[in-house]
């Protein structure tokens, strides 16, 4: 008698807790199918077109997307996948007649159904129509705005074509770093906006530089200008502890005109944030 009484009211407490919700639009067409439990979103939430064809696909527990989800477009075919990472980032992968196209992280404003997109972060990459890859773009949160810092681009082997890209390597970087000793830190640049430019590297090496760059006009920066292939400089840390070697790289030039070419100056800017841990 007891168990059926315990049976009867846990039941009850289920039901009251849980209740299937359906949305139609003013025409009568669903629009979207989802169950709420403990009045929050909880299980797979479903998104429809007017036709009545799947939209979108989300999983959600206590109101927060969970997991993967999944777009389609009008003829049935998956467009995005967005699969969900910390923080309000989220890892996502873009298609074209079922053919992955991109893929990368970005950030998003809200975890609900109404969101979005705020900027493309770290590389992405992008693939050509016969699924390989095309070229890697790394994006970086620049003042609060997406820009885009470093990029390669590939042949159809998969070797670097340099004739295209903007891009630094580290040709030199100590394992060890002591306080106050003088280390040599080598980078190279491959230019981009003209063949003859003028390459300076700027850097901050107290720690002043802010992570989004915002107040990087506004401090100090040691200064080296490019007299070879390498950029070639020296740091020395006055205190041990995790540090990052924050500044830009920039590229530049200043010509006379011609009747060919009537660009007379241009630039470019490339960030970097190289951490360093100094003992």
């Amino acid at each position: 008698m007891f168990k059926k009484l315990f049976l009867s009211i846990s039941l009850l407490f289920l039901l009251s807790c849980s209740n299937k919700k359906t949305e139609y639009d003013t025409n009568g067409n669903k629009t979207k199918e989802y169950e709420l439990i403990n009045n929050k979103i909880s299980g797979v939430y479903k998104e429809f077109y007017k036709n009545g064809d799947l939209k979108a696909i989300h999983k959600y527990k206590n109101g927060i997307r969970t997991d993967s989800s999944i777009y389609y477009n009008n003829k049935e075919e998956i467009v995005l996948i967005d699969k969900y990472l910390k923080n309000n980032i989220l890892y996502q992968k873009e298609f074209n007649n079922n053919v992955l196209i991109s893929e990368g992280k970005c950030s998003y404003k809200t975890q609900l159904d109404q969101y979005s997109y705020v900027n493309q972060i770290d590389k992405w990459k992008y693939y050509k129509k016969n699924g390989k890859i095309d070229k890697v773009i790394e994006y970086i949160n620049l003042c609060g705005k997406q820009y885009s810092n470093q990029g390669w681009y590939f042949d159809n082997k998969g070797d670097t074509i340099k004739k295209y890209g903007n891009y630094f390597e580290i040709k030199f970087l100590p394992k060890n770093f002591k306080k106050k000793e003088v280390v040599c830190i080598q980078m190279i640049y491959k230019p981009i906006i003209y063949l003859n430019s003028d390459v300076m590297l700027c850097f901050d090496i107290e720690n002043k530089v802010s992570k989004d760059f915002c107040n990087i006009h506004k401090v100090k920066l040691a200064k080296i200008y490019k007299t070879s292939e390498i950029l070639k400089t020296y740091v020395k840390f006055e205190s041990s502890g995790q540090k990052n070697l924050r500044g830009y790289i920039k590229e530049f030039f200043n010509k006379q005109a011609t009747e060919q070419d009537s660009i007379t100056s241009g630039e470019r800017y490339l960030y970097f944030d190289i951490p360093i841990k100094v003992e």
